[in-house]
C-alpha cells in the first residue's frame, strides 16, 4: 500500500479475509485500498471500516479513515462523531482527521470565490476556519456560544455551522459580522 498499488493490495487483503474474516486491521486495511481506488467504493470500504470497528472497537486506525470517508461524501456529522471517539482512543489521528474535516469546510465555504481569495482563506487552514465561519441556513446561528469549550467541541461546532450544506457568506465567530460574501 506504501507504493499506492491499491488494487494489488486489494486483492491480497481480501485473500487473506477469506482465509480469516475475524482479522480487523484487514478489513480496514481493504477499506482504505477500496477508498483510495475511488468513490465507487466508498460503500464496500463503510461496510469494512464498520466490521473492522465492530471487531476491534478501540482501533483508531478504522475511525480516522472512516471519518475521512464521510468527509468525502460529506457527511461532516458521522465524521464528527468519529473525531470525537478519537480524541479518547489517539489524539495525533484526531488533529489529522480535524484538519480533513476543517479543509472540506474552508473548501464549501470558499466555494465561488476567486482564486486568490480563497488561497488567503484557505492557508493557514484550522486558524481561517477558526476566524471565518459560513453563514449556514439554519434556525440555530453559527457562533462560539455553541462550543463550551473550542478545542474540545470544535468538531460539533463545524457540525453545527454546516448541517444545512449551504453556505453564502462568512461571519466572524466573535464578532458576528461579516467578512465577505452576498
Amino acid at each position: 500500500m506504501l507504493e499506492k498499488r491499491y488494487p494489488a493490495a486489494q486483492a491480497r487483503f481480501e485473500e487473506a479475509l477469506a482465509r480469516f474474516e475475524g482479522l480487523a486491521e484487514a478489513h480496514n486495511n481493504l477499506a482504505f485500498s477500496l477508498r483510495m481506488q475511488g468513490a465507487h467504493n466508498f460503500d464496500r470500504a463503510l461496510k469494512h471500516y464498520d466490521r473492522a470497528l465492530e471487531l476491534k472497537p478501540d482501533l483508531a486506525q478504522a475511525y480516522m479513515y472512516r471519518g475521512v470517508l464521510f468527509t468525502q461524501t460529506g457527511d461532516l456529522k458521522r465524521a464528527s462523531a468519529d473525531h470525537a471517539r478519537l480524541l479518547k482512543l489517539d489524539r495525533n489521528l484526531a488533529a489529522k482527521l480535524e484538519a480533513v474535516i476543517v479543509s472540506r469546510v474552508v473548501r464549501e465555504a470558499t466555494k465561488g470565490l476567486p482564486r486568490s481569495t480563497s488561497k488567503r482563506i484557505g492557508l493557514p487552514l484550522r486558524p481561517a476556519v477558526r476566524r471565518i465561519v459560513p453563514r449556514a441556513e439554519q434556525s440555530q446561528p453559527c457562533s462560539r456560544s455553541n462550543a463550551s469549550s473550542r478545542r474540545s467541541a470544535f468538531p460539533r461546532w463545524l457540525t453545527a455551522c454546516f448541517s444545512s450544506g449551504e453556505s453564502s457568506a462568512a461571519v466572524s465567530p466573535r464578532s458576528g459580522r461579516r467578512k465577505w460574501g452576498s
